[in-house]
C-alpha cells in the first residue's frame, strides 16, 4: 500500500448502515473492489484483504474484514453461517428475543473458536494481533438511545468502554425488535446495550469525527467510503393510524440510513473523495430474516454495479485507494458537514 509523506488516510466507514440481509450485498461491493484490484494489480484475489488497504473502517462486518482479517469471500461465509444460525430458514419473525441473543451468542463464540480467537478477547487486547487498520462499532445505551456508544479495537484519551468481540457484535446487533439488550460490565454496574443509535445505523458522520481525534485535523484524506445495505422503502405513515403503524414508522425512521447518506452527500458535493453505494432497486422488500434470498440480492447487487455511472465511480475511487493523494483535509471535511471536532 502506497503513502505520501505519511499524511494520507483512506476511510471504510459505513459498512454496516441497518445490516440483516443486506449486509451481503455490503460485502458483494467490496468484493468488486477486491476483483477489480486483483486484475489491476495481478494478484490472487483470495490474498487481497480490505483490511491492508483503510486506515479506520467502522460497523459489524468489519471485525470479519479488519480484526480478523478476512478476505470477502471468507467473510460472507461467516456472515452466512452466523445468520443462519440465528434465522434459520424455517424460522419466524415473531420468534422470543432471548433465544435469538443466545443464538447470536452461540454462533459468534463459534466463529472466534473457528478462528482461534479466546472468547474472552476484548476489542482492545495485548492479545490482538497487530494491524493497522482500526475499527470502531457502535451500539446504544438503553439508558439513553440518542448517545452512540463506540467500541474500539485501538486506544484513545479519555475512558471508554473495552467488552469482548462477543459482547460488541451482539450489542451492536440487538434490534429492539429481534433480540433481548446485552449487558456489559461488572455486576451492579453493568450497562444494557442496543444495537442502532439514533443516527448511527449510517456511521459515516460519526466516523469522520472519531477519525479526526485519532489522526488530527490535518490528515489528507484519500478515500471515504460508505456503502449501504439497499435503500430501503419509502417511509410513509399508514392512513389508518393505528398503533403498530405509528411504531412501524417510528422504527423505520430510526433505522433510516439513507437520512444521514443524503445530508452527507449534500454537504460533502464537492468532495472527490467521499463516495456513497447503495444499490439502489430491489432491495425495499428485504426484512432482516431473509436470509433464504440471498441470491436475489446477488443479482439485484451485481446489476447496480454494471451501471456506467456506478463502475465508473468504482474505478475513480479504486485509484484513490492505491494512490493514496487526498486534496481534502479532515479539518476542511469537518467543515463541511458542521460536526463539532
Amino acid at each position: 500500500m502506497k503513502s505520501h509523506r505519511g499524511t494520507v488516510t483512506n476511510f471504510f466507514p459505513s459498512f454496516i448502515d441497518t445490516g440483516g440481509p443486506g449486509t451481503y450485498s455490503q460485502l458483494l461491493i467490496i468484493k468488486e473492489y477486491m476483483t477489480r484490484m486483483a486484475n489491476d494489480i495481478r494478484v490472487d484475489e483470495c490474498d487481497l484483504y480490505p483490511a491492508d488497504y483503510f486506515d479506520i473502517m467502522g460497523g459489524l462486518v468489519t471485525i470479519l474484514l479488519g480484526y480478523l482479517k478476512m478476505n470477502v469471500d471468507d467473510a460472507i461465509d461467516a456472515l452466512v453461517s452466523v445468520a443462519s444460525a440465528v434465522f434459520p430458514p424455517d424460522a419466524y419473525e415473531a420468534s422470543d428475543r432471548e433465544e435469538n441473543l443466545n443464538n447470536l451468542k452461540e454462533a459468534v463464540e463459534a466463529l472466534l473458536e473457528e478462528k482461534n480467537v479466546p472468547l474472552d478477547m476484548k476489542m482492545h487486547d495485548r492479545r490482538q494481533p497487530s494491524t493497522n487498520c482500526k475499527i470502531a462499532i457502535y451500539a446504544a445505551s438503553s439508558a439513553n438511545l440518542s448517545h452512540p456508544a463506540i467500541f474500539r479495537t485501538y486506544t484513545t484519551r479519555g475512558t471508554s468502554l473495552n467488552p469482548t468481540i462477543v459482547e460488541a457484535i451482539c450489542a451492536t446487533m440487538a434490534v429492539p425488535s429481534l433480540f433481548a439488550p446485552v449487558k456489559i460490565g461488572p455486576r451492579l454496574r453493568e450497562q444494557s446495550f442496543v444495537g442502532g443509535a439514533v443516527g448511527t445505523n449510517n456511521p459515516t458522520r460519526e466516523l469522520l469525527k472519531e477519525a479526526a481525534n485519532v489522526f488530527g485535523k490535518d490528515r489528507r484524506v484519500a478515500q471515504i467510503l460508505s456503502i449501504g445495505a439497499g435503500r430501503a422503502r419509502l417511509l410513509a405513515l399508514d392512513h389508518s393510524g393505528d398503533t403498530d403503524s405509528l411504531g412501524r414508522l417510528v422504527k423505520d425512521m430510526a433505522a433510516d440510513c439513507g437520512i444521514v447518506a443524503r445530508e452527507l452527500a449534500t454537504r460533502l458535493h464537492s468532495v472527490q473523495a467521499y463516495l456513497r453505494l447503495n444499490v439502489d432497486r430491489g432491495m425495499e422488500s428485504i426484512k432482516m430474516h431473509d436470509w433464504a434470498s440471498l441470491g436475489a440480492i446477488e443479482s439485484h447487487t451485481s446489476a447496480y454495479v454494471e451501471i456506467t455511472t456506478i463502475s465508473e465511480a468504482i474505478d475513480a475511487s479504486l485509484r484513490h485507494i492505491l494512490d493514496r493523494i487526498g486534496s481534502a483535509t479532515l479539518g476542511q471535511i469537518s467543515k463541511q458537514i458542521c460536526v463539532l471536532l
